[in-house]
């Protein structure tokens, strides 16, 4: 790295002055992780400024939906997919009534939505960091935050993560889940989870009740078959005076005999929780699925989506110009609503049940610029099998390696 050369050198090197950025995976992936944070936020307060992103996916839906396109478009598909609760109401993409669909999801940002967002700001004052500056707690549409968003955030500390701010399918939404409680319905009379956020964002998701209680009987059973040591066992293997406990991590402690309950920890794991780096591991396997995995929300270029969506919506517009759609005509050329809001205005009109000229026109112009989603990421591919790499235990009790997960 250059560019630096105002500051005093480096006294880790002394034949450049940035040498310790170049010797220091970990301050390199500190600046990479922030740089992939910052690019998605100031992405994300773009579209929501812009019509393009919400109204492209929404054609692009209805035209796979009608048999307009034969199969999906990756990149338009891959979008929808990692952020269905920003282009869809309650993340349920519709079947049918897409015009109106997309006027629903539109319609949210009503007044009640602005007021919510002017007492939000109100609240968290002046921002002191461009974090805060690109809070995407005040976008309408654009709310969704990355992994590295949450967890920075949340200072790393997976139990300061909102149930509502947590995605799906995460491995900390498979951690958190074994929390929820199970519940008799007073009507059916039957066993069923206790409503939560995490438990709707679920369902919105797309997971039912049954793969839900699934979920939660699997984490509870991997939690009791996991090998512990007896109490008597420890107790004869510990020096007189003191006692030995088992960990929450898995380790072992030693007390003086009479420490109080409330320092020793208990024997063993009472609830089905991870603590200490079982739950880091956890967090690093969501921040890798972040960065190159399977839920890749910050390795897309989204300024390189941005442009290409910008070309494809002038294509279509020089499409249908030329065709002399009535869709075109009424949101480009007559007076009326859309003069201010042309682009919404096509978008709108096209997803009529009366237009499935104009639809099937924009379908075939989607299908002239057919890409893909792994086109527009920063990485050569994605690992969409990650494994957790289980390190020995070195002399010095420091698990892990010295790679950086972001690297």
């Amino acid at each position: 790295m250059y560019g630096l050369n105002t500051i005093p050198p480096s006294r880790f090197s002394d034949h450049n002055a940035n040498g310790l950025w170049e010797y220091s995976p970990f301050l390199c992936g500190s600046g990479l992780m922030e740089g992939l944070e910052l690019s998605y936020r100031l992405s994300m307060m773009l579209w929501e400024q812009m019509p393009e992103p919400i109204l492209l996916i929404h054609l692009h839906h209805a035209a796979v939906e009608k048999g307009y396109l034969t199969r999906p478009i990756g990149l338009y598909q891959s979008i929808e997919d990692l952020m269905k609760e920003s282009f869809f109401v309650k993340g349920q993409p519709p079947t049918s009534n897409f015009g109106e669909a997309l006027l629903a999801k539109i319609g949210e940002t009503g007044s009640r939505s602005q007021a919510q967002r002017r007492s939000l700001r109100q609240k968290m004052g002046s921002p002191s960091n461009l974090h805060q500056v690109l809070d995407l707690s005040q976008n309408t549409f654009y709310k969704k935050p990355s992994s590295l968003a949450l967890y920075r955030k949340a200072d790393w500390n997976a139990d300061a993560v909102p149930d509502n701010d947590i995605t799906p399918g995460s491995f900390l939404f498979l951690q958190r889940i074994g929390r929820t409680k199970k519940i008799i319905d007073p009507e059916t009379k039957k066993v069923r989870l206790e409503e939560t956020p995490l438990i709707r964002n679920a369902r919105a998701a797309g997971m039912d009740d049954k793969m839900l209680m699934e979920m939660v009987d699997l984490k509870a059973k991997a939690t009791q078959a996991e090998p512990t040591l007896p109490q008597s066992v420890l107790d004869a293997m510990t020096p007189e005076g003191f006692k030995t406990m088992s960990t929450p991590e898995g380790g072992f402690q030693t007390f003086p005999s009479g420490t109080p309950s409330s320092i020793a920890r208990p024997a063993a794991k009472s609830d089905n929780e991870f603590y200490g780096k079982d739950l880091l591991d956890l967090i690093k396997m969501d921040v890798a699925n972040d960065v190159q995995g399977i839920m890749p929300l910050s390795s897309l270029n989204y300024l390189s989506v941005t442009v290409w969506f910008i070309i494809m919506f002038n294509k279509i517009e020089e499409r249908l110009r030329e065709a002399r759609d009535p869709v075109y005509i009424e949101a480009f050329e007559r007076p009326g609503p859309w003069e201010r809001v042309k682009r919404v205005g096509l978008g709108m009109l096209a997803l009529r049940p009366e237009h499935d000229k104009s639809l099937r026109l924009i379908a075939e112009v989607l299908e002239s610029g057919r890409c893909g989603f792994m086109d527009y990421i920063y990485w050569e591919d994605l690992d969409t099998e990650p494994k957790l790499r289980q390190q020995q235990r070195s002399a010095s009790g420091y698990e892990g390696g010295n790679e950086c997960t972001v690297m």
